[in-house]
């Protein structure tokens, strides 16, 4: 089953290149990319400094009350290196 989606990210070159890789694949299986009403949200953030990971959340955040009935997800560096509660909203 198709599904809108949309994909954003913060940081380095690598998440931009991650991100465009992901919205292809997406696409190629039958997903449609739209930015004003997604189903689901994609957020590659990035850990470099502690500013960065407070903008990743507060990036999710925003979608969050943007998009309330869209699912939210988070990849990346920051998710990695954060405890998982940091991510609740995700």
């Amino acid at each position: 089953m198709s599904k809108r989606f949309f994909v954003d990210y913060l940081g380095c070159k690598v998440n931009s290149y991650e991100v465009n890789a992901l919205k292809e694949v997406l696409i190629s299986r039958g997903n449609f990319f739209d930015e004003n009403n997604p189903e689901i949200i994609i957020v590659n953030t990035c850990s470099v400094t502690s500013i960065s990971d407070r903008k990743s959340r507060n990036l999710i955040r925003q979608y969050k009350k943007k998009f309330p009935n869209a699912v939210v997800v988070a990849m990346g560096c920051s998710t990695q290196s954060s405890k998982p509660e940091v991510y609740k909203e995700a």
